[in-house]
């Protein structure tokens, strides 16, 4: 919706108003655009905490739908068009119908998924809600003017099923998704070096130990107690529980054991005959702070999952399969390079998974999870040796921007196949498709054996297959399908 609001300022030279949940930062061209404003929809999240589910969901709907009544009617400007992405769907769709009436404005429905499988995701089989969604969402649809889907299988299903016609638009990344230059790949992995000096598990194959001019020092500790403490200060900032087990004697040789030293992540800078260096976990400077830049030897593969930890995306697959790939590269003995698995993005299933991730014993494999900033994104995607996503749709018929996102930044994906996914990712040419942790598993296998001084040929021919065929933005799709929907009705 964003996309579509700067294409409304820019292409189309229109004022836009976005009406929209709060709890995230806009994008910087938003707020800095003069055409468009940008209004939250006030919210009562302590009062719906404290009530049972499903009155919390109605009570939550009523207010909204209030709110949403006395922006568009009375707050703000007569509108020629109004835009609105499904899901959410209750209580916006019947609100926007009415704005329209009493506006006389084009009603335009962005079909994303639909929003009742979305909701029986957290609702057992049959539940009475679930149905009067479905019915509201099916009913309140069709009085849109004019309707935008993200696949033609949505189409077939909207024609079929719904009696609505729909326009296919499928997602392009914007222009700023593309490869990220060495020198702002460097400069992006200093900046998230407090990320990434943080290991998910104490010992981590990507955790940071403590420097001396800006070395990694390989030391083994025969001590324990204060003179661990002394020699890593780190330990101090450790819960109690870690503090004592990281100072144990056994746990810090295998802390020390199981990690590379001079291929751990570091946000360190240091002096070395005058000279300043700095060192991230896949790139180094060299002389100084004006020299060149290059990818470490010794770099973990990159690897960016981009997820809303929700229950249509079953994060456990990825887990499994970075079990299985850490049995074969500690089997292995090299032939396979460690992973660094940078997972981005906030939602509710997030705290559960992340526990799993602390009591996975991995040698080979680390994880990193994060909430980026808007800029940073797509260059992180851009810095990447791969992306996996674990999205399968609610209903079947959506398909994932995230991977629209890795396609436009030259990114090659590993993705759950579901319904519809083949219309975006095309097995062996611009992706892999998978369908159990094995799979994935051996997919990771086949694409980094032999990494980083071998390139696999199956990562390199869905390098080049991404690279040419992700030429077609945002923009440009967008001024030949959506803009001109934009007309005034007569």
């Amino acid at each position: 919706m964003q996309n579509h609001a700067l294409s409304l300022a820019q292409q189309a030279g229109l004022q836009v108003h976005v009406i929209a949940y709060g709890g995230s930062k806009v994008r910087a061209a938003i707020a800095a655009h003069q055409n468009i404003r940008v209004h939250i929809i006030p919210e009562l999240s302590q009062l719906v905490r404290v009530l049972p589910r499903s009155l919390a969901l109605i009570f939550k709907a009523g207010f909204q739908a209030l709110m949403l009544l006395i922006m568009m009617i009375f707050w703000l400007p007569s509108p020629d068009t109004l835009l609105l992405q499904v899901p959410p769907a209750i209580p916006t769709l019947v609100m926007c119908w009415l704005a329209c009436l009493w506006h006389r404005a084009t009603f335009i429905i962005d079909w994303h998924n639909f929003a009742h499988t979305l909701m029986a995701l957290s609702m057992y089989h049959g539940h009475p809600l679930g149905a009067l969604a479905k019915l509201y969402e099916r009913f309140w649809g069709r009085f849109g003017h004019k309707h935008l889907c993200v696949s033609a299988a949505m189409r077939t299903e909207l024609q079929r099923g719904w009696h609505i016609q729909a326009t296919v638009f499928y997602d392009r990344p914007p222009s700023h998704f593309r490869p990220t230059p060495i020198k702002q790949q460097h400069e992006l992995l200093l900046r998230l070096g407090p990320l990434l000096d943080t290991p998910v598990h104490p010992r981590d194959c990507c955790g940071v130990l403590p420097t001396q001019n800006g070395v990694a020092k390989a030391t083994h500790l025969n001590g324990h107690g204060a003179a661990a403490e002394a020699a890593f200060p780190s330990i101090r900032s450790l819960p109690v529980s870690r503090r004592a087990s990281a100072a144990s004697h056994d746990d810090l040789n295998n802390l020390l054991d199981q990690m590379d030293l001079h291929s751990v992540s570091e946000r360190r800078r240091g002096r070395d005959d005058g000279q300043e260096h700095s060192l991230t976990v896949c790139t180094e400077r060299l002389g100084g702070a004006g020299g060149r830049v290059r990818l470490r030897a010794d770099r973990p593969a990159l690897i960016v999952s981009s997820t809303s930890w929700t229950p249509d995306e079953d994060f456990q697959i990825l887990l499994d399969a970075a079990q299985q790939y850490d049995a074969q590269a500690v089997e292995r003995q090299g032939g396979l390079p460690r992973l660094l698995v940078v997972v981005t993005g906030k939602g509710p299933q997030q705290a559960w998974y992340v526990q799993r991730m602390r009591h996975l014993d991995l040698q080979r494999v680390a994880f990193r999870t994060a909430w980026l900033e808007a800029a940073d994104y797509p260059l992180l995607l851009g810095a990447a040796d791969l992306g996996v996503c674990l999205h399968t749709s609610s209903s079947g018929f959506d398909l994932p921007m995230k991977v629209v996102d890795m396609f436009g930044c030259g990114l090659p994906v590993c993705a759950a196949e579901y319904r519809c996914i083949g219309e975006l990712v095309s097995h062996g040419t611009n992706g892999l498709l998978f369908d159990s942790a094995s799979k994935l598993a051996a997919q990771l296998v086949g694409l980094f054996e032999g990494f980083p001084h071998k390139e696999s040929a199956l990562l390199r021919r869905l390098q080049e297959s991404v690279a040419s065929t992700s030429a077609l933005t945002w923009e440009q799709s967008w001024e030949k399908i959506v803009l001109p929907l934009f007309v005034r009705r007569r």
